[in-house]
């Protein structure tokens, strides 16, 4: 998979990477672990903003 330049120091301490851009469309990916989950367990602001296929 292609990586494209973040560019951006806080995105970047998140581990946030830019999978697809182009026209129209962004793709970043950004690992889920335990430094990123609020005190239920659940990472915040995730319902309908981020869409994940695995959590660490």
């Amino acid at each position: 998979m292609p990586q494209f330049a973040v560019d951006n120091p806080f995105l970047e301490t998140l581990g946030v990477i830019v999978a697809q851009w182009r026209e129209g469309y962004a793709e970043l990916l950004m690992p889920i672990d335990g430094s990123k989950l609020n005190r239920q367990g659940v990472l915040q602001g995730a319902q309908g903003t981020f869409k994940y296929s695995k959590t660490v």
